[in-house]
């Protein structure tokens, strides 16, 4: 009904369709012609703003929508900045690690573990080289609590270690 009386167009009207597939034009024109208020969920109006249909549907209509929608809008953009943020650390981190990997400073070693817990695949796959090879460990202390070994090669807590290397002033207090 919106395509028909010219509300908007085509290629508008097309995309939504497909994407929706079922319109039921009566309804639609009677709430058209009867209507003036329009209460909204907020995942039609992001449907609807995504489809640029949105202006039409509130110069037609009066809509009445969560109070909500402006808090989770809010609380979506702080979550997008965090996750950016996080992207731009890991890129940073990719290419400190290529250019280590380059110099010949830093090795990598095949993960070898395989199944759905990426984490601890990682794990055991870095305390099995570290047992195999018998090459002392350093992971972060949330995963490992107590200082042991892994057969011969023994584990170390990432804190201790920077706390060490501040101390002995080979990093800055700002790193640590």
């Amino acid at each position: 009904a919106l395509y028909r009386n010219g509300k908007i167009t085509k290629d508008t009207f097309e995309k939504y369709r497909v994407a929706e597939n079922t319109i039921c034009e009566n309804n639609v024109l009677k709430l058209l012609q009867n209507s003036p208020k329009l209460l909204v969920e907020e995942v039609v109006i992001s449907k609807w703003e995504e489809f640029s249909i949105l202006p039409t549907i509130v110069s037609n209509f009066t809509i009445l929508a969560e109070d909500s929608m402006v808090q989770n809008a809010e609380q979506g953009m702080v979550q997008l900045e965090s996750k950016n943020r996080i992207c731009k650390q890991v890129e940073q981190l990719k290419a400190v690690l290529q250019k280590y990997n380059e110099q010949g400073k830093i090795g990598f070693i095949p993960m070898e573990e395989r199944d759905k817990f990426v984490y601890s695949n990682m794990l055991k796959t870095i305390m099995t080289a570290a047992e195999n090879k018998g090459i002392p460990l350093c992971i972060d202390d949330r995963v490992v609590t107590s200082y042991s070994c892994i057969g011969k090669a023994p584990i170390y807590n990432s804190f201790d270690l920077m706390k060490m290397m501040l101390l002995k002033k080979h990093i800055m207090l700002k790193f640590y």
